[in-house]
């Protein structure tokens, strides 16, 4: 053109000042930018690609929770007076029959625990609604362990607060699964595994991935004379290509980066359905046809590409040939940071469990208090106050000795041995008919 052979250059030819100095441009038919292409990870090659979803951070914080919340489980369950092991040992610290009352005396004289020594028909089976372990350490980790799969226990608590603080658990487990399972969809789709740059800037700080260019391109002009130093850094670090397919190559087989004009990208590149981009367009130019100067063909050229370009032409021909993912069959997006949930994005739900386990505690009281006022007088405990120090003193004598003693020697139950117990008492313990 110029050396006046041709009238008229058409193809994919960006706008820019240098060309401008010595052709002419039509008006544009496209527009585009430059953009960043980069190879993902599949699901197949990490193994533990279902972790994916959430940070180390917050795996770590819900094996924390699981074990704390079946520790409260088990704890609520002892301590509240309507859970089956609360109401089974407080029915037995009171209960007035010969046979409860021995109990307390081999515990007493021979540190024996009610649980090492054999059941009996009295009113602690009558406390008790069925035949089962309870809600122990063991069943407590099994039923909140079990919510995250959907599934319960064989035994469940009793207790309001017991149930409150497990339907807090249930109610937790569903958000947690749920943003799980939306996240583990969007990886599993986009297939974006890995990849750990969210733009351009992000080059510039790792040492991962390299990048490149095609040598004395459009794209290297482009950076070079920007007046962001970034871009120029970015210009002066690139490895430089003769071809769109070396560049092609080096990401299929290396932690490479491509960086080049989009439209390029999308036909060259873009077809390979692990291949992602990088942050959005930028640096925007625009595609025309160029001509020489003071060409007489310039108006009728612009006429026609104005009327065409409203058309909507030039955008159908495109979508033919363009190979995006998301029109070449892969059925995915372009490219930005892996969105890995870390705990500042969900501690609001971790901050719901910690509320709730404070409402269950105050429910636990409540219940306390309920039973005290339900309890029946008697001449050693006539007012609340004093019923409630009865409570609070078996659940003491409960904890040590049922809880944390360690020492508890086994006795025979044969009939001359416990009958020999009879003759001890106990001052600590009213054998006086209480109500349970």
């Amino acid at each position: 053109m110029l050396d006046a052979k041709t009238d008229l250059i058409a193809m994919d030819l960006s706008v820019s000042f240098e060309r401008k100095s010595h052709i002419e441009f039509t008006s544009p038919f496209m527009d585009s930018g430059i953009r960043l292409a980069v190879r993902g990870d599949s699901g197949k090659d990490n193994l533990f690609f279902f972790l994916s979803p959430f940070s180390s951070q917050i795996w770590f914080m819900i094996g924390v929770a699981l074990l704390i919340m079946a520790l409260i489980q088990n704890l609520f369950n002892k301590l509240s007076p309507f859970g089956e092991y609360g109401r089974r040992v407080h029915a037995t610290q009171v209960c007035p029959c010969e046979t409860c009352v021995e109990k307390r005396q081999l515990k007493h004289s021979k540190h024996v625990s009610f649980r090492n020594q054999s059941d009996c028909e009295c009113l602690v089976e009558q406390a008790e609604e069925k035949a089962s372990s309870g809600m122990s350490l063991y069943n407590s980790i099994w039923v909140v362990g079990g919510g995250f799969v959907g599934q319960g226990g064989d035994a469940l608590p009793a207790s309001p607060s017991g149930r409150f603080i497990l339907f807090t658990w249930w109610f937790f487990v569903m958000l947690i699964t749920s943003m799980y399972t939306a996240n583990l969809t969007a990886f599993m789709t986009l297939d974006k595994i890995g990849i750990e740059l969210e733009d351009m800037d992000d080059l510039l700080t790792q040492s991962k991935y390299t990048w490149g260019m095609i040598n004395q391109s459009f794209v290297e002009s482009l950076l070079r004379n920007n007046i962001d130093p970034i871009y120029g850094r970015i210009a002066a670090g690139a490895a430089k290509f003769s071809s769109v397919e070396e560049g092609k190559e080096k990401i299929m087989n290396e932690k490479f980066v491509f960086i080049d004009e989009a439209p390029a990208l999308s036909y060259h590149i873009m077809g390979e359905c692990d291949v992602f981009y990088v942050g959005e367009e930028f640096q925007k130019f625009d595609y025309a046809f160029g001509v020489p100067k003071n060409s007489p063909y310039v108006r009728l050229l612009n006429v026609q590409l104005v009327k065409l370009r409203e058309e909507g032409y030039f955008e159908r021909i495109w979508l033919k040939w363009d190979k995006t993912p998301d029109t070449g069959g892969c059925k995915k997006g372009s490219m930005g940071k892996d969105e890995i949930l870390d705990f500042t994005t969900i501690k609001g739900i971790f901050l719901f469990l910690f509320l709730g386990t404070l409402v269950s505690v105050v429910l636990i009281i409540l219940e306390v208090m309920v039973v005290t006022i339900n309890d029946e007088y008697d001449p050693g405990h006539r007012t609340i106050w004093a019923k409630l120090c009865r409570r609070f003193r078996l659940k003491l004598e409960d904890i040590r000795t049922e809880w944390f003693d360690f020492k508890i020697t086994k006795t025979k139950s044969s009939g001359k041995k416990y009958n020999s117990i009879k003759s001890y008492s106990l001052k600590r313990f009213d054998s006086q008919s209480v109500k349970i």
